[in-house]
């Protein structure tokens, strides 16, 4: 029987699984552009228009022609000093930057290796992030924007004693939830609930929340901001789900791992805040279920993975993060629709750092590791990249836990964002630039030069039109021709040239003198050192000449009678 029901679930996978998907591309031209700049001006064309472009592709005309060799520059942090020294265009590839904005600067009093950080919650309304930690402490910070910088003033409260906290348990880990509609913060932990104003002063007011359930365990809470749903996973004993109402919470549902046909444990749990519910389990895999009514789930399918241990999503791109029977971390990205209930496995991410959780935002993904972690762009069908087209960056954290992105009223910035990442031990604010694809031409030479670009995109505006399930695997290839046009520098041709006439006089005028003294010193110089050794004896010989005139001139005076 046992074998019977696993070859069924394995039928059912790969019936929902798809393998070669169809893929579409829609084709759309932009308007040719003229460009005209100095010789040795450097232009900027940005490709920034639709925010799903991932790649450029740059080609030259040669009497109309275009050239079959592609001009991208593929090492993207040299991109600079390349387009400075050489000339030519180059497409510059999409990639993002990151920047410290801030390190801790909180109080670490009482961290030691059993007592950490294990939670952030985000008031961008108040400016301000509370940090939880597993001895029941939470940690207020007040971020004051500046154009270059952030304060911050950490306040330390304690709620030990108001869910009976265990000095001698070290396995507590608090989970936060912000609701920005109520502007309150809520507190899960496996002892109870607690909840706060997220515009606490000095001393932050504890009100406990009767409603949230004691758990022996709870592996993950996530908060659906839409629907203002909390959905708690709680290992064998289930998934419990919470709605805020006017500030206030209320359990919705509870649902039992035998209900939902699990018999291990649910160690994440998600909603599209529709009709739809992921449950992780730990052996099986990411389970999808349609919510009928708020008394009934309809099992749907199961993306098949073991040991699976964490999951995220934007819209209809899931990531799952397991280990191999190896315990080698890995991550996958999966396309899933749900309306036909299939699925594909887009990306494995392998790599040589660990990969313990993944947090998933609208356009990249950050895979968090012990130290080392990546963030990568997603939702775009790997059959449309060109791997050397493409970067990830890498950036370093020793125990990183979560990231979560801070938005500022007024100060948003398409191409910016920034997060803030808690560790065990650490809090900080990290800056975020998404560098979309551009292209940088600079030519010393004066010429008309034409070139042809290959733009690839997930968005566009024929795209948009079509109402497709399966638009993900749906390329725009937009084409775009310029011409680039470098001129002389305005009035100094004739300055250039009068300097260059001035050297060449000059020059030939240096060379006549030389030859002429060389001529001089060859004819006459012989006569010129004898005149100078005349000079030297005269001068040595002109004290007796003078006293020998002398005597010559008085001796016949002195003969008179």
């Amino acid at each position: 029987m046992i074998i019977v029901l696993i070859q069924i679930l394995f039928t059912l996978t790969l019936s929902n699984r798809i393998i070669n998907p169809q893929v579409k591309v829609v084709e759309e031209t932009f308007t040719s552009n003229d460009f005209y700049r100095q010789a040795s001006e450097i232009i900027e064309i940005p490709y920034g228009a639709y925010p799903g472009v991932f790649a450029i592709d740059l080609h030259q005309r040669v009497k109309g022609e275009i050239s079959n060799k592609s001009i991208n520059l593929g090492d993207f942090e040299k991109v600079e000093e390349d387009l400075l020294e050489e000339d030519g265009c180059y497409s510059i590839q999409r990639n993002i930057e990151i920047s410290m904005k801030l390190k801790l600067w909180l109080d670490k009093s009482g961290l030691t290796r059993d007592i950490y950080c294990t939670d952030v919650a985000l008031a961008e309304k108040f400016r301000k992030a509370y940090v939880v930690r597993n001895d029941f402490k939470i940690i207020q910070v007040d971020l004051n924007q500046g154009l270059f910088q952030l304060f911050l003033s950490p306040i330390q409260t304690s709620f030990a004693n108001m869910l009976n906290y265990d000095e001698d348990n070290t396995d507590y880990h608090p989970y936060l939830v912000s609701d920005k509609k109520s502007n309150k913060i809520f507190i899960f932990t496996t002892n109870g609930g607690l909840s706060f104003e997220g515009n606490s002063k000095l001393e932050i007011e504890f009100k406990v929340e009767n409603e949230i359930k004691k758990r022996d365990k709870i592996y993950n809470v996530h908060y659906n901001e839409k629907h203002q749903l909390i959905f708690v996973a709680c290992g064998y004993e289930g998934v419990d789900i919470y709605k805020i109402n006017n500030g206030n919470l209320e359990l919705l549902m509870d649902i039992s791992a035998d209900y939902l046909g699990i018999d291990s444990q649910i160690v994440d749990v998600n909603s599209n805040g529709e009709d739809q519910l992921y449950v992780l389990d730990i052996e099986r895999g990411l389970k999808f279920y349609w919510i009928k009514n708020l008394m009934e789930l309809v099992y749907k399918f199961t993306i098949t993975i073991s040991h699976a241990h964490s999951f995220d999503f934007y819209d209809n791109t899931f990531f799952i993060v397991a280990k191999t029977i190896n315990k080698q971390d890995f991550a996958i990205e999966v396309f899933v629709n749900q309306v036909t209930y299939d699925y594909y496995i887009n990306n494995y991410f392998f790599d040589e750092m660990t990969i313990n959780d993944v947090n998933v935002f609208q356009y990249y993904a950050v895979l968090i590791g012990d130290d080392g972690h990546k963030i990568i762009y997603h939702s775009i069908y790997q059959g449309f990249l060109n791997e050397n087209l493409v970067s990830h960056t890498t950036f370093y954290q020793p125990n990183l836990v979560k990231v979560k992105e801070f938005e500022f009223e007024g100060e948003e910035f398409t191409n910016q964002r920034i997060f803030a990442a808690i560790s065990k031990y650490e809090f900080q604010m990290i800056n975020i630039i998404m560098n979309m694809p551009k292209i940088e031409c600079k030519y010393k030479d004066p010429g008309v030069r034409q070139f042809y670009v290959k733009i690839n995109s997930t968005s566009c505006a024929e795209k948009e039109k079509e109402k497709n399930l399966n638009y993900q695997y749906t390329l725009c290839n937009v084409s775009h021709s310029f011409t680039f046009t470098t001129t002389e520098l305005a009035g100094n041709y004739n300055t250039y040239a009068y300097y260059t006439l001035t050297l060449y006089v000059l020059a030939v005028a240096g060379i006549w003198l030389a030859v002429l003294l060389y001529y001089l010193m060859k004819k006459w110089g012989h006569k010129i050192k004898y005149l100078i050794w005349r000079k030297k004896i005269a001068d040595a010989t002109a004290p007796y000449n003078e006293s020998f005139d002398i005597k010559e001139t008085e001796l016949p005076e002195a003969k008179q009678n």
